[in-house]
């Protein structure tokens, strides 16, 4: 049987993210503070997301039965990642001076 793939490209809000997991408001809150869930992005004035695919490979390693000390590792590698992009984002479209 062949995995299913689908667009991870897009920006949950805290609805999706807490129906996807099962966990309440404060629990992803308190996940975020100690490093087992990836930090939201500012995405409107008023509005906050994460990438669907952070989430997406969080709950896959809850469902696999990693330890919390590799969640959180899995979590420094997101957010490391996300970083990097953001640099590449910078250079490879930095406006000509």
């Amino acid at each position: 049987m062949q995995a299913q793939r689908t667009n991870n490209s897009q920006m949950l809000r805290y609805p999706a993210i807490l129906k996807s997991n099962g966990f309440s408001h404060s629990t992803l809150q308190r996940k975020i503070a100690q490093g087992e869930f990836t930090r939201p992005i500012e995405i409107s004035e008023r509005a906050v997301g994460i990438p669907e695919w952070e989430v997406a490979a969080i709950n896959a390693a809850r469902i696999s039965g990693q330890s919390t000390a590799e969640i959180k590792n899995l979590v420094k590698n997101l957010m490391a990642a996300r970083a990097w992009a953001k640099y590449f984002f910078r250079v490879a479209y930095a406006p000509d001076c």
